[in-house]
Order: structure tokens, then sequence, then C-alpha cells
């Protein structure tokens, strides 16, 4: 009993082996929607039973049965965070939680500071000029040099002020 596919949103699971039970996704930040997955098998007579999470993060169980036998796989979904993509931007291989903590201070002062410069609610989920000067921020913030930020990143940040944020990204 094997699968001769795996897919989620129909496209095959990376690493797929069919020997292979378990697996992990980190999905785009932002998503909401739990992914379709679909599985093929190897053999006609085998039931295929696929069991999604009812939100993100979660795991997808698909059953696959023949006779009295029956092979589990998981495919667990994870969402990118914001955090996630500030250690991937800063080169953090590493997980501990006093980085993660640090990381995260540093990100909220960073979106109240770049907030506040342009008196607006800005968007740092989707890709554009905020989320940019915010990677900038934490940068700056983690080597210590954060005074020289606001010089280093003047004229965006005169963009960002001019336009509101407007079209940069609003919430």
């Amino acid at each position: 009993m094997a699968l001769l596919d795996l897919t989620i949103d129909g496209s095959t699971v990376e690493g797929f082996i069919a020997t292979t039970l378990n697996y992990d996704v980190k999905l785009p930040i932002g998503t909401t929607e739990v992914p379709t997955v679909e599985a093929v098998s190897d053999n006609e007579n085998e039931v295929i039973e696929i069991t999604p999470p009812e939100s993100l993060p979660g795991t997808t169980i698909i059953t696959v049965t023949l006779d009295e036998t029956t092979t589990t796989y998981k495919i667990n979904f994870t969402v990118t965070t914001l955090l996630d993509e500030v250690k991937n931007y800063l080169d953090i291989t590493w997980t501990d939680t006093a980085t993660d903590l640090k990381l995260s201070g540093i990100i909220d002062r960073g979106q109240n500071f770049l907030n506040k410069k342009t008196n607006s609610m800005l968007d740092f989920e989707i890709e554009g000029r905020p989320k940019e000067l915010l990677f900038e921020y934490c940068r700056f913030a983690r080597n210590g040099i954060l005074n020289e930020f606001e010089t280093a990143y003047l004229p965006m940040l005169v963009d960002l002020i001019a336009d509101g944020g407007g079209s940069y990204g609003l919430l």
C-alpha cells in the first residue's frame, strides 16, 4: 500500500516519497484557507480518506485502507509569520525563545514607528515599501545602529509620509 502522488492545491508535496508518512508545510504569511489535499493510490481497491483541519495551523490526515490494513499520512500546515520573515531576512537560522521575544519587540516598535511617521496603519504583510522599511528597521536595531536608520532611509520615509502610506499598502 502506497500513494503514487500526494498534492497540495494541485502540486505534488515537496519531497514526496510514498514511504514518508509525515510532511511539514509552511504556508505564506496571511494564508487563512486550508489548502486542498488530494492523493492518488497505486491500487484501485484502496480507499483514501482525506480529513483536513478546521483551521490553520493544522494537520490534514490522509488514510489509505485496503482490507484490514491502514496507512496514515499527515501534512502539518503552519503559516509563515512576520517574525519568520524577519528572521529569514536577518539570516537567523536558529530558534530560541529569547531571540524570538527580542525580535518580536523590535518588529512591534518598528511597526509603531513607521505607522506614527506616516500617521496611518500600514500593511506589513504584503510585499512593498512598508515591509521593506520594517525589515531594514529591524536590521538597524539588531545591529545597534537604530539611531542611523532615519538618516539612511530618509528619502523612502519622506516618500511614504507624503503618500500617507497610500500607494504602499494601507490597511
